[in-house]
């Protein structure tokens, strides 16, 4: 008497979730992959997360979609329901988070919900004008999070809702585009390559110091100060530019005093 060994039948049911869980894995490692690239020392960004949420579902909706038309005519009835029932929980999770992550934002944000603030900036090196390094995403004309970021307009964004002053401040705008600004020590990445001065390095063969320049709006008039904020500068609360302010970083062998006559045009 022979003996039937029956092989291992994969039924639909077992099919459609493996299907379903390949392509939440594919999501979670583009998630996971795009995480941590704007600023991996810091607090997870929560708005940046949100949205990579909404990728993700579009993302798997996408492939189901495509999955579909693949089958065509071919698709079951039971796959058909697997096609709604992908797209279904992938837009509402995401659309949950979303909600709940806004929700949470504006009650603990210390801005009490958004705010869109810009300062313009410009970085002299040894008196040669530099630019940070331009965008490179294909997706996202900026660099740094959704929250702190520019858009090669030698402009500092500040849009969303910033849990902290702290987070969105000059040192921190800094770090989210992968440099570092302290007293006498800037370091950041340009067009051109890297930057990295402190004092007492040399310009033109002279020894030279980092400075930092304001100018703010005081009643009708707007006035340039030095000012020795640096990474802790927060700007002013102003979405256009006046009111809102400008700032100059130098890394130069001149005098505090020299370049501040330059600036008020005397």
């Amino acid at each position: 008497m022979k003996i039937l060994h029956k092989r291992p039948v994969v039924t639909k049911t077992a099919a459609n979730a493996l299907f379903i869980l390949v392509i939440l894995i594919l999501a979670a490692s583009f998630v996971m992959a795009h995480g941590v690239e704007d600023d991996e020392d810091e607090d997870v960004d929560l708005t940046d997360l949100a949205l990579k949420g909404i990728y993700a579902a579009s993302i798997i909706s996408l492939l189901v979609i495509a999955y579909s038309l693949i089958k065509g005519k071919g698709l079951a009835e039971s796959h058909k329901k697997t096609v709604f029932v992908s797209i279904l929980i992938s837009v509402v999770l995401a659309t949950v988070f979303l909600i709940s992550t806004t929700v949470y934002l504006n009650f603990t944000s210390v801005t009490g919900g958004p705010v869109h603030w810009h300062a313009d900036y410009e970085l002299i090196i040894c008196g040669e004008h530099k630019e940070l390094v331009d965008p490179r995403s294909l997706l996202l004309n900026r660099v740094g999070t959704s929250t702190l970021h520019e858009h090669n307009d030698n402009r500092i964004h500040i849009e969303g809702t910033p849990r902290t002053l702290e987070s969105v401040n000059l040192g921190a705008f800094f770090r989210v585009l992968n440099g570092h600004l302290e007293p006498g020590w800037l370091h950041f990445h340009s067009n051109e390559g890297e930057v990295n001065v402190k004092n007492g390095d040399q310009c033109d063969g002279k020894p030279a110091q980092l400075m930092m320049f304001i100018e703010r709006q005081e009643g009708r008039d707007r006035v340039w100060k030095a000012s020795t904020e640096f990474d802790d500068y927060i700007p002013s609360p102003h979405g256009t530019i006046p009111p809102g302010d400008r700032l100059k970083i130098f890394f130069s062998e001149r005098s505090q005093e020299d370049i501040l006559r330059e600036l008020h045009g005397s």
